[in-house]
């Protein structure tokens, strides 16, 4: 799944889904999605008796008349189920969308935690365009993930004061630094490239410091 296609099958993605509910719920609320509206839009259009031995007359007229309010009925009912799932999905904003995250993967803020590889981390950043030109401190969780339905790196760095969860957001475009704060977690939403980076933590205070390391260190093409 990539973007807003729920048909996209990189197996790193799909593995991913396999492990988060929260993910495998969302895929599979895009496929009802798709089709849905596969069906609204999939309907017979049957011409008129003897329409096309001259008798265009009226008959034809009326035989236009009910294909359009066909095709608008068709195209309601579209607007009405994505109005529908829109309206009935948890979180508008991707400030609740990256808490949401944050909180259906909680193993990735346990403490203990192995040190990860720097080539795994060096290869999941290139993936989403990004580098660190510098240490950014202890990174014990990094993994490729899914936040509505785009792919994502997910990192968690230790620092003395608690974890900081950074989300590298390459498809999330935000104007301006956007705060984030609910259910005890604190942080920003920063723009960065054609995208974004998210940093939460427990603290304001050490989630500012992680995320002036990051800005830092990290090199993107997003």
């Amino acid at each position: 799944m990539c973007g807003v296609d729920p048909r996209y099958s990189d197996p790193e993605y799909l593995e991913h889904a396999e492990r988060c509910g929260a993910c495998a719920g969302y895929l599979q609320q895009l496929l009802r999605l798709d089709a849905l509206i596969l069906k609204a839009l999939h309907f017979e259009v049957r011409l008129p008796e003897r329409a096309e031995s001259g008798r265009t007359g009226q008959t034809w007229k009326r035989f236009e008349t009910g294909r359009r309010f066909g095709v608008a009925a068709s195209l309601l009912a579209v607007l009405t189920i994505v109005a529908g799932i829109w309206l009935s999905s948890p979180g508008n904003t991707l400030a609740s969308d990256v808490i949401a995250h944050i909180r259906h993967e909680p193993h990735s803020l346990e403490p203990g935690q192995a040190v990860v590889d720097a080539p795994l981390l060096d290869n999941l950043l290139a993936r989403h365009g990004t580098r660190l030109a510098a240490n950014i401190g202890t990174i014990t969780y990094a993994q490729a993930c899914l936040l509505r339905g785009r792919p994502i790196s997910h990192l968690v760095v230790q620092d003395e004061a608690g974890p900081v969860t950074v989300l590298v957001l390459p498809d999330e475009r935000v104007a301006a630094p956007m705060q984030v704060q609910k259910d005890g977690f604190h942080g920003r939403i920063i723009p960065a490239g054609k995208g974004s980076i998210a940093f939460v933590g427990y603290a304001q205070e050490t989630t500012d410091a992680v995320e002036q390391r990051v800005l830092n260190a990290v090199q993107s093409t997003l």
